[in-house]
């Protein structure tokens, strides 16, 4: 792989690659980024490309360069600064090796809204503006969200009867273009306004006492209590989405308080850099202070 990629990108290539923190990118031969990467020590990361072998897991580094033309780079003051440049560089170019958060319909959001007696829940991955509508999120994982979407469905059905869907759709989200279809939705008639608040405090809070009322109301109807088993494992699927992503986005949201909610994927990706630095940074700092508090208490140490 060292000669192949010398003879692409010139065996003088990495006397002029500094060893700082930064971005890089891969060019096709038309000038267009293929993939952006970051990079704690941009010498040593590209040098990783240049020894790729002939395995699996070195496969992707194998196939960037066979296909880029050139590569260049951008030298950024901290790691942290690299990855947030990073981010907002595959939002924008979208390398076509690059997938996660290039795509913001790949971010799946909740929301709420109520028409009179009619009570409606959506998935959507194109949030709109609506008066009459509340959006939660946006989540990361689409598997969770669509999982927590059909409990909250199924667990609703118990107390609420179902909307045909062709009086569904006649309440459907208005945005600036005229009404959007949302991916996935489900209406209710006559939930009463205690379940709104329930789900609010759910879906933006993760609140544990929303969701044990939730329990205790669904308790009170025969059908919930005939299919106890079915009612469990809706229950843990919406145990596993507050745990994967409803306090994760709270904790991201404590970085920057100030910040717009629903939380937009522009936002929420440099927010969720800025929180795992700051938990790295958290977690370094407690294993000095463990490694220096058991110098000082060997008896090597205490000798002097």
């Amino acid at each position: 792989m060292k000669i192949r990629f010398d003879q692409k990108f010139g065996s003088q290539f990495f006397d002029q690659i500094p060893s700082q923190p930064g971005v890089y990118r891969f060019l096709d031969s038309t000038g267009r980024a293929i993939y952006v990467g970051k990079a704690k020590n941009l010498r040593r990361r590209l040098g990783q490309y240049r020894r790729a072998r002939r395995l699996k897991a070195h496969r992707k580094m194998r196939t960037l360069v066979e296909k880029a033309d050139k590569i260049i780079w951008q030298c950024l003051a901290t790691e942290t600064d690299a990855l947030l440049e990073e981010a907002r560089l595959i939002r924008e170019l979208r390398p076509c090796w690059n997938v996660a958060g290039a795509f913001s319909f790949l971010y799946p959001y909740l929301g709420i809204s109520q028409t009179g007696q009619i009570t409606q829940i959506y998935l959507t991955h194109r949030p709109t503006e609506h008066d009459s509508a509340e959006l939660f999120g946006c989540y990361r994982s689409r598997k969770f969200t669509e999982l927590a979407f059909d409990s909250l469905n199924e667990l609703l059905g118990f107390v609420a009867p179902r909307v045909p869907r062709r009086e569904k759709l006649a309440h459907g989200a208005a945005g600036p273009g005229g009404w959007v279809r949302p991916e996935k939705i489900a209406a209710f008639r006559g939930l009463h306004p205690e379940w709104m608040e329930r789900l609010r405090l759910f879906l933006r809070e993760g609140s544990t006492q929303a969701l044990e009322e939730l329990v205790l109301e669904l308790s009170d109807y025969p059908a919930a209590r005939r299919s106890g088993r079915q009612v469990q494992l809706h229950l843990n699927a919406l145990k596993y989405f507050k745990k994967w992503e409803v306090l994760p986005l709270k904790r991201e949201r404590s970085v920057q308080p100030e910040a717009a909610y629903p939380v937009a994927q522009k936002d929420r990706d440099p927010m969720f850099i800025l929180l795992s630095v700051k938990k790295a940074e958290a977690k370094g700092r407690a294993l000095n202070a463990e490694k220096t508090k058991s110098i000082q208490g060997s008896r090597f140490f205490q000798n002097f």
